[in-house]
């Protein structure tokens, strides 16, 4: 039954993330016929994204909990995508752009949408209901959302990359640099969010936003000493404004590795 429901619930979320994101093409044509790779990228991310919503899922419910579940899930993912495009990425039409076969812009909707899968997973709580299940789920994903924008608008800030008019130009060297940093806060939020509980509302979101801000500081160091000291005859920052590839990949395995490090330490 449970393969019957992953299968069918592939396809309705396909449906559903065209009607949402692309409903003025059709996804198949444009990649395999027209060679979308922007359009190829973000929907791998989607379906990576839902994948690892499913196997979050399918762990201690009935069938009919399960189900319920994964729509509940599915659908705040979709949202959440939309709307941190909106958001984030303000200046720039993510969607126009991936249609103009923008790479950038197709992986750093990828990268959203495993980084909400990420956050979803370490927000769903299993309460008595599903209702207040539901409801404590909406809670600490809002929280972890406001968190991973703040975090990723700072991060941005003190890189000195301005990655909306970067993503626009079409440097991919900008969008690997952001995916690097979105997926390595979205670890670190995961992590918060995933921890036990203190059988208080209040001491659990004060303990989450302290382990949060703590974490996220100690990966912050971590990543400095990294570009300071190991690779301190190199300014990364530039090299990404030049579209060197190779840099972001480096600047994004740091943060993702300072991420782990981070989450390690703190336990």
């Amino acid at each position: 039954m449970k393969y019957i429901l992953v299968f069918v619930w592939v396809i309705i979320s396909k449906a559903v993330f065209d009607l949402l994101f692309f409903r003025e093409v059709k996804i198949e044509r444009e990649i395999f016929k027209e060679k979308n790779t922007a359009l190829a990228l973000s929907y791998a991310g989607f379906l990576l994204s839902v994948a690892i919503l499913i196997y979050n899922t399918f762990t201690y419910y009935t069938f009919w909990e399960e189900l319920l579940t994964l729509a509940f899930l599915t659908l705040i993912l979709l949202l959440s995508v939309f709307l941190f495009d909106l958001i984030f990425l303000k200046k720039i039409d993510l969607r126009r752009e991936i249609l103009s076969k923008n790479t950038p812009a197709g992986l750093t909707q990828a990268i959203y949408f495993i980084a909400s899968s990420l956050i979803l997973s370490g927000a769903y709580w299993d309460k008595e209901s599903l209702l207040l299940s539901f409801s404590y789920s909406l809670l600490y994903l809002t929280l972890g959302y406001i968190l991973l924008f703040i975090a990723t608008f700072l991060l941005s800030r003190i890189l000195k990359l301005d990655f909306e008019e970067e993503i626009k130009n079409n440097n991919l060297s900008a969008s690997v640099a952001l995916g690097g940093l979105t997926l390595s806060v979205s670890v670190v939020i995961f992590s918060a969010l995933s921890g036990e509980s203190f059988g208080s509302l209040f001491m659990d979101i004060l303990i989450t936003l302290l382990y949060f801000v703590l974490t996220l500081i100690l990966m912050l160091i971590l990543y400095l000493i990294f570009e300071y000291v190991v690779f301190r005859k190199v300014k990364l920052s530039h090299e990404i404004l030049e579209n060197n590839l190779s840099a972001s990949l480096v600047v994004a395995s740091l943060f993702f590795v300072s991420a782990l490090l981070s989450v390690v330490i703190m336990g």
